[in-house]
């Protein structure tokens, strides 16, 4: 960190995954024994610096305070809003196994959140993504109902807000539902929601199984028309401009554009 503000770098993204809650013990000792040229320089001269972090993680209120004092201004949440099945969709860690209940619990965590960013004086850049297995139209209104809600409550601490449709990159739970029309089958199975028939998907799975490059607005568009035959990708781009516009009636900055 010192190099890069020697060099003239005072903006520094810290790319560690979920600072609060993965490095909370790192994230509280920096805090408690700065180096001496970072205690020699004045608060308004210190690099700004910018990680990643849960709702949940954010909830911890003395390490949140730890980060702003280490010198986090800002950070980049992925937002886990929404429905109660599309968390589950999602994999988002549900510790209520009643997926109502663990809903409200993420629900009041996004709020505290909130809180502590206000708080602290931390800037949230916010991260939405529109789709999922099994996504329907029902789902998608209450998702699109729960964003605005989120940005709304948190209009005075979230600067940017990025909203993209799902892409199902390599690695990823949702990649492996497009090679493996089985394991697609038991999710939908278990969530209870419709998805394309087992020819089509394993015709889709024939063509990204054992690939490594390939074109991933064509991944997307085959996600959309296998795995939320009730959608159009027309239809979620619509969604994610609604939340899009109403980022701009709240003076939110989509992107990167700040």
């Amino acid at each position: 960190m010192r190099s890069a503000w020697e060099a003239g770098y005072d903006y520094l993204y810290v790319t560690a995954d979920e600072l609060p809650l993965t490095f909370a013990r790192l994230m509280l000792d920096m805090a408690g024994s700065p180096p001496p040229w970072w205690r020699a320089l004045p608060v308004h001269e210190r690099p700004v610096l910018v990680g990643y972090a849960r709702a949940d993680g954010m909830e911890k209120e003395q390490v949140l305070k730890a980060m702003r004092e280490i010198g986090f201004g800002i950070l980049f949440v992925g937002v886990d809003a929404g429905a109660a099945r599309s968390l589950q969709a999602l994999n988002k860690p549900l510790r209520n196994k009643d997926p109502v209940a663990a809903a409200h619990r993420m629900a009041n965590a996004n709020s505290r959140a909130l809180h502590n960013a206000r708080t602290h004086g931390v800037a949230i850049k916010a991260g939405f993504v529109l789709g999922h297995i099994g996504m329907n139209e029902a789902l998608l209104e209450e998702n699109i109902e729960s964003y605005v809600a989120f940005l709304k409550a948190g209009r005075d601490v979230i600067i940017s807000a990025d909203i993209e449709l799902l892409s199902p990159e390599p690695g990823s739970k949702d990649f492996c539902y497009l090679t493996d029309p089985d394991e697609a089958q038991t999710m939908s199975a278990r969530l209870g929601l419709r998805i394309g028939s087992r020819a089509l998907r394993q015709s889709v799975a024939d063509r990204y199984r054992n690939v490594d490059i390939f074109d991933r607005e064509a991944a997307i568009d085959d996600y959309i028309g296998v795995f939320m035959p009730e959608l159009s990708k027309e239809r979620l781009a619509s969604a994610r401009d609604q939340v899009r516009s109403e980022c701009g009636r709240l003076g939110i900055v989509i992107g990167d554009d700040l």
